[in-house]
């Protein structure tokens, strides 16, 4: 049996931010399990935007994340306004209809400005600001939406592959192919290890630690019709098809409880011309949006 102090479930952005954490933290043996062949590495990362909400209340706390912005956009700062700490959490409210968790809906937003600012620097994830999703230029100055300025360098793509460069830099051990399927436990009930399927066949490996990180099941057909009932079934996906719900199986397995919305979903439109999932190669370019 190997052993890792440890061993993280799935590829993305949350994922390989944890593998890097674990890294900065002391954890010698870190391993990430990435269910998907090394060309369709890092789960829907890959298709999104890489765009980060996160609350700051001077434009100037921006100027870390994108030095000599003013060289390349003049008078940047001025069409910028203040995302605060309430203003973030106003909108969790709102969106959720007062049914966001209080809890973590704090400690989400008051760590924010902080975490991005870690990705940066310890991460090394460039970023830019992000023109063509939230800026709009007005007697030649970009007005920012609230909230969305800053994203990653060559959006999800760059996010991903900065993320890879990063935890491999940090000595993290990626092995592709290979898809976690249980949860090892102790005579205790207290998590020990996982048992992983790879090119090699069954495996299964002790931890310290196990984090899961491998998404939603929005990739699963079954799945998207017990929670969100038809026609749902036959949805399209914009994204990986690698995202089977597999660690909310395995943590149900063991008794976890569920929370949060099965019911509910983010979706978008895409071309209904496309197979089951939207080509790879296009990432979030592939929505279909109008505005009159």
């Amino acid at each position: 049996m190997a052993e890792y102090d440890v061993v993280i479930v799935g590829a993305g952005n949350a994922a390989l931010a944890a593998s890097v954490s674990a890294a900065e933290n002391g954890a010698e043996k870190v391993l990430v399990l990435e269910k998907a062949p090394e060309d369709m590495r890092g789960g829907n990362t890959h298709w999104s935007g890489g765009v980060f909400r996160f609350a700051f209340d001077d434009p100037r706390d921006l100027e870390p994340l994108l030095p000599g912005i003013e060289g390349k956009y003049k008078n940047f700062y001025d069409g910028v306004m203040p995302y605060t700490h309430d203003d973030f959490l106003g909108d969790l409210v709102k969106l959720t209809d007062g049914r966001t968790d209080p809890e973590l809906s704090e400690i989400l937003v008051s760590n924010s400005l902080g975490t991005v600012m870690w990705m940066n620097e310890v991460g090394k994830i460039p970023m830019e600001p992000a023109v063509g999703l939230s800026g709009v230029d007005k007697d030649g100055v970009i007005q920012w939406q609230r909230g969305l300025v800053v994203r990653a360098l060559h959006e999800g793509v760059g996010l991903s592959t900065a993320w890879f460069a990063t935890a491999e830099g940090m000595g993290v051990e990626i092995r592709y192919k290979s898809a976690a399927v249980e949860l090892i436990r102790e005579s205790g009930g207290r998590v020990s290890g996982v048992r992983a399927k790879g090119p090699d066949g069954p495996e299964d490996i002790e931890a310290g630690a196990v984090v899961l990180a491998s998404g939603g099941f929005e990739a699963n057909p079954e799945m998207r019709l017990q929670y969100l009932g038809e026609p749902w079934d036959r949805a399209k996906v914009r994204g990986t098809p690698y995202n089977q719900g597999d660690g909310l199986r395995m943590a149900l397995d063991i008794g976890a409880m569920r929370s949060g919305q099965w019911d509910g979903c983010h979706s978008t439109p895409i071309s209904a011309d496309w197979g089951d999932y939207a080509p790879r190669e296009l990432t979030d370019k592939s929505n279909r949006l109008s505005y009159p």
